[in-house]
């Protein structure tokens, strides 16, 4: 990268590698085609167009583009003008200059999740829990997968950062709170949204994958549950049917997803604390994202209601 999107400027050359989204073959007045699209990186995107010398490219296939061009002014409006591109293989780029991704550490994180497997005390669930933290390539993904397309934790890194910060609820809801099973709520947190590595892509879109489509993560997660436990001899069905019952009604709700409604005490303390991340995280990026900077004030949020969400401070009492 030679610059990031948002320190352009109009009158700017581009020389560099960009994501390319919303490709689109065009016409021009005079009925000669030209190619629309966004250039991207990790810090927003710009739309472009270039006019002539792209027929070289596979426009179903483009991912990355090494873009040269000028950066103008349309409408009042930066964009590019390409003056030439050439296909970039996405194995040569690293995602994280294209994709948001999680500001913590993510091996920290990872080995915390390991810490807290390993203390799971029931050697069913200590030894399913270390069948599948073993899978390397489940392992990689999972370091990589966001938690959501867009609501919250919508980036690399994301589905670890959830976990992380469950687990480090579940540390003080066990304490306070007597009863709960405490080895089933840490199996469970870490199973709920583990079906997400194969629904979510961690590619150059984070999009829902054919298969997240067809089953979502609920089904996915539970059966990576049913791989995972048949790698532990004499695993009990009880336990599975506990777990399972967790990833079915961790949404809470059928209208949110939820396959059952939560009927365990385990159930119940793992959707409320599912829900409360996803909202804090949700209304944190939501404001993080919102662009318009002299307001106290977001725009309206689907995650919450289509409410405006306060960003701003209350005045001072005079």
């Amino acid at each position: 990268m030679n610059k990031y999107i948002n320190e352009l400027k109009i009158g700017d050359m581009i020389d560099g590698i960009f994501l390319a989204k919303n490709v689109q073959v065009r016409q021009r007045n005079n009925g000669e085609p030209f190619i629309s699209l966004e250039l991207a990186d990790r810090t927003g995107s710009l739309p472009a167009n270039q006019w002539e010398g792209f027929n070289n490219l596979d426009l179903a296939q483009v991912k990355f583009l090494q873009v040269k061009g000028t950066v103008s002014s349309y409408q009042g409006k930066s964009q590019v003008t390409i003056n030439s591109s050439k296909q970039v293989a996405e194995n040569v780029v690293d995602l994280a200059d294209y994709l948001p991704v999680t500001k913590r550490d993510i091996p920290e994180m990872l080995a915390f999740v390991k810490a807290k497997a390993g203390l799971v005390q029931d050697p069913y669930l200590n030894k399913l829990l270390a069948a599948m933290l073993a899978d390397a390539e489940l392992v990689e993904r999972l370091q990589k997968a966001p938690a959501a397309k867009a609501l919250h934790n919508a980036y690399l890194g994301g589905l670890l950062e959830h976990v992380s910060d469950l687990l480090q609820i579940a540390d003080f809801i066990t304490e306070a709170y007597e009863g709960i099973n405490k080895d089933l709520l840490v199996t469970g947190i870490i199973f709920h949204d583990l079906g997400k590595v194969t629904e979510l892509g961690a590619g150059p879109d984070l999009d829902y994958t054919d298969t997240g489509k067809l089953l979502g993560h609920n089904i996915l997660s539970m059966e990576l549950l049913e791989i995972y436990g048949q790698k532990v001899p004499g695993f009990p069905r009880s336990l599975m049917v506990l777990i399972k019952h967790m990833i079915l009604s961790h949404h809470g709700r059928p209208e949110w997803g939820a396959g059952k409604q939560p009927m365990t005490l385990e159930a119940v303390v793992l959707h409320y604390i599912d829900n409360l991340d996803s909202k804090i995280r949700g209304f944190q990026q939501f404001v993080e994202k919102d662009n318009n900077l002299n307001a106290n004030w977001t725009k309206k949020s689907f995650m919450f209601d289509n409410m405006e969400l306060f960003k701003g401070a209350l005045p001072e009492a005079g």
